[in-house]
């Protein structure tokens, strides 16, 4: 009998010592899962390569693990006293956190669990924060946040991390304040789910938080220091109460000296002895391995560790809780027993620059429901084996889900691109009008339909069929729009383009320069549909894009990559588009769009953070959906509007757009968009002015 499980993101941002980060990934295979599907979101933030290689082993360990670089190179400075914040490293991760909010509700998660990976978790912590109903609340753990003071918990009452309740309107003593920080902490050592008034770094929110607004924007009218704060101070003026459980404390590695406590805190919270093994162990068994799903509790009260065994502990990595200090207190301030004393610590995290907010109104399709009907026959395979040890059925589990899924390794050692049809040259379609489009690159900074969060699993055919090298790639047509693209990047980028497209359906909107020569001599030897317009369009955007896209649909296309003169994906796309190409469980892939300020670098700020955002580029043509146009004359979207009803994902692979790299090409989109959208009603004035800023952000690009 299938019980329904419960879908849960794992989300950490992580910028962590390898020491620590080894213990946080081993302390995640040790959850008890029982009747629930966990796939986890980290993302990379770390300067130490030992720890992304870390991340990077955990990714092979059979979990499913979406695995993101920051991109950022910031300095994070932590001691065996402290941890050093500032305000860039706070809201880095607080961007981080909203990505990981956008994925849960994209993918139409169930909960999103939030966790900072400087912590050990009890194993039964996550099966019992969803058992106890709420919607925001977090397991308790306790630090000392300076040598000689107090364990506190990271939870508070109320203001910036005030631990003792008050009235509104009461006015208390010191002595009164004394009284009831220390009830406070000693009502915290007592197992129960309390309603308290601020909390993170170990954070369940349930899907019904997120659909009501729950997110780590900041509050611009308040000044507390961290994202965290800002997170409470919202879901409360959302109506959504703030919880603690103290029934199973994290153990909290705040300092390296911090690792000393790991091994007894694993003998405590460790139903029998040996029965959790480390994820290194067990990348033998990739399917969901969860170590202990079949692991029954131990008796809580000696499971359970008291808070000086289990509470001492760090968040760590920028972006993880908050330990944010005071400087410059003295040894009498760090060793007070009273309230202030501990409160510098501040819990919170690190943001994206530019909150990240970019909303999908998507919909998770069946196929997104990972596992379908073979999940289901593995379940029933498992739980069928009553006589099978746990390894064995961690075995169970692997083979069938490598039958399903692909590493990228065996994507790019199994499927090939299929030569270039014989023939090529340009074709013309019977019914091509005169209709035409220019490059319609006027969304670039503020386009519409993008998603926040980050990239599914690209291949989804089966890896345990001996014959899948030789099934037939599925054609990719490739479309374009341009327009007097002759001097600019189009040689560039279709010299690219033409490693592993199949065929091309390109617009030429009025063109008075060789971009048509141009097009026929670059893709010579493949099918290339070339449709010219004597009149341009682009002043009616949306027809241009119909008029595109009717050409595409006639030339009978599987999978269409629409994109536009001066866009080009970075160099590892031509390996990994294959596996793209072949996933069964997938209609629409998103991408990340990088506006270049010159050769080597693009453009980040207030008004230019596209790259925060998944934009759909590559779509798969399904005859039996009904496709809807956005009729916007600018601004409409290169793509059917209602796309996002299809099953998607977000890919890592990133997308340079080339438009903005040179000052005379600014100069020309500035004058072209204050002459067809002076006011702004289509897109942002605002963007449209900083277009000729002379001291731009810019960041530099690796690859």
């Amino acid at each position: 009998m299938n019980e329904t499980r419960t879908r849960v993101l794992l989300g950490s941002p992580i910028h962590q010592k390898p020491a620590i980060l080894e213990q946080f990934l081993n302390s995640l295979l040790r959850l008890n899962l029982t009747n629930i599907e966990l796939h986890f979101y980290l993302i990379d933030d770390n300067p130490d390569e030992a720890s992304s290689q870390l991340l990077q082993q955990f990714t092979q360990s059979g979990r499913t693990v979406f695995l993101q670089s920051s991109g950022f190179h910031d300095a994070y400075i932590r001691d065996d006293t402290t941890h050093f914040w500032n305000s860039n490293l706070v809201w880095k991760v607080a961007g981080f956190k909203n990505l990981m909010i956008r994925r849960a509700e994209a993918f139409d998660y169930d909960y999103l669990f939030l966790i900072d990976s400087d912590l050990i978790l009890h194993p039964d912590t996550l099966l019992h924060l969803i058992s106890t109903g709420k919607d925001i609340i977090s397991e308790v753990f306790w630090t000392q946040w300076q040598p000689g003071t107090l364990l506190q918990p990271q939870v508070w009452m109320h203001d910036e991390y005030n631990q003792w309740e008050v009235l509104p309107g009461e006015q208390l003593s010191h002595e009164e304040i004394n009284l009831r920080f220390h009830a406070f902490l000693m009502k915290m050592q007592q197992p129960g789910i309390y309603e308290v008034g601020g909390l993170g770094a170990c954070t369940l929110i349930s899907s019904r938080a997120i659909a009501s607004g729950a997110s780590y924007d900041r509050v611009h009218n308040i000044s507390y220091w961290g994202e965290d704060r800002h997170f409470c101070i919202r879901a409360a003026a959302l109506g959504i109460p703030l919880y603690v459980d103290t029934h199973y404390p994290a153990l909290h590695l705040y300092r390296d000296s911090d690792l000393l406590k790991v091994p007894e805190f694993i003998r405590q919270t460790s139903p029998a002895a040996g029965a959790a093994p480390g994820w290194q162990d067990a990348q033998d068994a990739p399917g969901e391995a969860e170590a202990e799903t079949n692991a029954r509790r131990s008796d809580a009260d000696s499971a359970r560790t008291a808070p000086e065994a289990g509470r001492s502990g760090a968040q760590d990595a920028p972006g993880e809780v908050e330990a944010e200090t005071n400087a410059g207190r003295s040894e009498a301030d760090s060793a007070r027993t009273a309230p202030e004393a501990g409160r510098s610590g501040a819990q919170d995290a690190q943001d994206a620059p530019g909150e990240v907010e970019a909303e999908t109104n998507a919909r998770r399709s069946d196929a997104d429901a990972a596992g379908g009907e073979e999940a289901a026959a593995r379940q029933e395979a498992v739980q069928g084996d009553a006589e099978a040890s746990p390894a064995d059925k961690r075995a169970l589990d692997a083979s069938a889900e490598w039958d399903a899924l692909w590493t990228e390794a065996e994507a790019r050692r199994h499927l090939s691109k299929e030569p270039p049809p014989e023939g090529g040259g340009e074709v013309r379609l019977p019914h091509a009008g005169p209709a035409a489009g220019a490059a319609a690159d006027a969304a670039e900074g503020a386009d519409a339909a993008g998603l926040s969060a980050a990239h599914g699993a690209a291949a989804g055919s089966s890896a345990a069929s001996a014959n899948s090298a030789a099934v037939r790639r599925p054609k990719l047509t490739l479309t374009m729009v341009v327009k007097n693209e002759g001097s600019r990047f189009l040689r560039q980028v279709l010299q690219e383009h033409r490693k592993y497209i199949d065929e091309a359906v390109i617009i030429d909107d009025g063109s008075t320069d060789d971009t048509a020569d141009i097009c026929r001599e670059v893709l010579q030897g493949i099918p290339l549909h070339l449709i010219h317009n004597s009149v341009s369009k682009f002043s009616n955007e949306s027809e241009l894009r119909k008029q595109q896209w009717e050409a595409v649909i006639e030339t009978q296309p599987e999978w269409i990559l629409s994109l536009d003169a001066d866009e080009i994906f970075e160099a590892g796309f031509p390996e990994e588009v294959d596996a793209l190409l072949r996933a069964d469980n997938c209609d629409l892939f998103c991408f990340r769009l990088y506006d270049f300020w010159d050769d080597t670098h693009y453009r980040e700020d207030m008004y230019w953070r596209s790259h925060q955002s998944y934009r759909p580029f590559l779509l798969r043509y399904r005859e039996d959906f009904t496709y809807l146009w956005n009729d916007l004359p600018q601004h409409c979207g290169r793509l059917p509007e209602n796309i996002f009803e299809l099953s998607h994902q977000l890919s890592n692979l990133r997308l340079k757009h080339l438009g903005w790299s040179r000052p005379e090409y600014r100069l020309e989109k500035y004058l072209r968009y204050m002459l067809l959208d002076p006011d702004g009603q289509y897109g942002w004035k605002e963007q449209y002015l900083s277009i000729l800023d002379q001291h731009p952000h810019l960041m530099p690009w690796s690859e």
